[in-house]
């Protein structure tokens, strides 16, 4: 296969990242522009909008993202499946439409004028055909398309919001943005697929399959939800709730360099298994291991050591309880990418999304109970306990469905690891013991950065990890090869 899964993961991570930085930018202007009331009056209506963009999305971005990938080399057939997911699409659109003009139309809605914004982003749903590119693995044109709106809204709110008034402005905008964004690779469209009379148009064939896809998004989003409602139901004050806030992006931050490449890497593992490859997905899932024991371990050692010297220079004072936050969740990092790789890169492609609802229900059951437990005597502190548990329960379960799949041998996996956290242990030490003693500027968190990553690295140079070096030799030959074809008579 032509398509890089290296080039595209790099692309899908890139972006990524840039979708959690923007808000760094753009939040405390927004913040000191708006006031606390239009912020508020934003995120309330957003909310709302938000539980019809989830019911008009169900389960079909997995799902067609898988179904495209089955049918890379038959234009045909993913025509047809294009055209099916679109038309559903549009159908729950349409319905989850209505009742959302029931809802403005009522008495519940406080703010009717902002509410009616939003509708942009239930328009966006009908719009977005992204999973087409990503199941054909064209990653390129729709990070390109995500990147340039993104750079472009930003541009639109320093310059279109000046007052506390603008809300609706700011809200058209972001919600104006997406929809732009979700339109603006339809002409591409049909280089992809072929026409489709509507007639054979099927756009509830596969409708059990894509809700057995939304149950666990449903279950997702709760759980990302419910331990900061315990914290605010048990808490007097809404700092604790600040305090997890603001470490789960942090660390979801760093978390995203690691589980971009399940996007990339999940179409992939779809046309192996549509051609019945079990070799190549084999290949695949242990590669992918070995990529979350690469960057995922230095990413939790490093999240751990830097946490000192990290929270006053990044967050100012007052935010001391985050120290103690960020070393404790920070443990979610590694069972986070190992649920995606079995998850996202295997399950759902290989149609075996039970087994992954499975997990992420009992995770969520483990982090109510736990929470229930841990909250009301720990707070902020117990929620984390919590989450870093539940993860690494459903972590567990999924890595043991592959064990008896015979898919991957636990032993080896833990093997193949073990280089990797002596040089995440070392660089941890030696962050640690630096940050401790080190001044807090951004100079010196950038010197801890630097150094702790040179220690991790340098360490698995010495020790010659495999994967590693694997890596570097295949970066070094397309340098090399690179510079062969450029010189004259493919002369160097």
């Amino acid at each position: 296969m032509g398509k890089s899964i290296k080039v595209n993961y790099f692309l899908n991570m890139s972006y990524q990242v840039l979708v959690l930085l923007v808000p760094i930018v753009t939040t405390p202007y927004i913040a000191r522009t708006l006031g606390a009331e239009g912020i508020g009056i934003y995120s309330y209506t957003y909310s709302v909008v938000s539980c019809f963009v989830l019911a008009a999305v169900m389960g079909t971005t997995s799902y067609a993202q898988r179904t495209i990938a089955y049918y890379q080399n038959d234009v045909v057939e993913r025509s047809r499946k294009f055209f099916d997911v679109f038309s559903f699409r549009l159908v729950t659109t349409l319905l989850c439409s209505a009742v959302y003009c029931v809802y403005l139309a009522s008495g519940f809605c406080k703010y009717k004028v902002p509410a009616l914004v939003q509708m942009l982003y239930l328009v966006a749903v009908a719009a977005d055909v992204s999973w087409l590119f990503q199941g054909m693995e064209e990653f390129k044109k729709i990070v390109v398309r995500d990147t340039l709106t993104k750079l472009l809204n930003v541009f639109l709110l320093f310059l279109m919001v000046k007052s506390p008034d603008d809300v609706v402005v700011y809200t058209g905008i972001l919600g104006g943005m997406t929809l732009l964004g979700n339109l603006s690779v339809w002409p591409y469209v049909p280089r992809l697929v072929c026409a489709i009379p509507m007639r054979e148009w099927r756009p509830f064939k596969d409708v059990r399959e894509i809700f057995l896809l939304f149950i666990p998004t449903i279950a997702i989003q709760l759980y990302s939800v419910l331990d900061k409602m315990m914290i605010g139901a048990f808490s007097p004050s809404a700092a604790e709730n600040g305090y997890y806030e603001q470490t789960e992006k942090v660390v979801r931050v760093a978390l995203m360099v690691v589980t971009s490449l399940g996007t990339v890497v999940a179409p992939r593992i779809a046309q192996l298994y549509h051609k019945q490859d079990e070799a190549g997905i084999k290949s695949y899932l242990k590669k992918s291991f070995q990529f979350v024991w690469l960057l995922g371990v230095p990413i939790m050692c490093g999240l751990i050591g830097f946490a000192h010297l990290f929270v006053p220079v990044f967050y100012g004072p007052g935010y001391e309880k985050i120290e103690i936050l960020m070393p404790i969740y920070s443990c979610v990092v590694v069972a986070v990418s190992i649920s995606n790789v079995v998850g996202v890169q295997y399950l759902i492609p290989t149609k075996q999304q039970n087994v992954y609802t499975m997990a992420v229900v009992t995770s969520a059951v483990v982090n109510v109970a736990m929470n229930a437990v841990l909250i009301p005597r720990f707070l902020s502190v117990g929620a984390a306990a919590a989450s870093v548990a539940a993860e690494a329960v459903g972590a567990s379960m999924l890595l043991a469905f592959l064990s008896r799949k015979k898919l991957v041998n636990i032993g080896e996996l833990l093997r193949l690891s073990v280089k990797n956290w002596i040089g995440g242990l070392l660089m941890l030490v030696a962050v640690y013991l630096f940050c401790r003693s080190a001044d807090q500027t951004f100079l010196m968190l950038c010197v801890a950065i630097g150094g702790g990553a040179s220690v991790y690295f340098g360490t698995l140079l010495l020790m010659r990890d495999a994967f590693l070096m694997e890596n570097i030799k295949m970066v070094y030959a397309r340098l090399r090869n690179k510079r062969n074809r450029q010189a004259p008579d493919g002369k160097g």
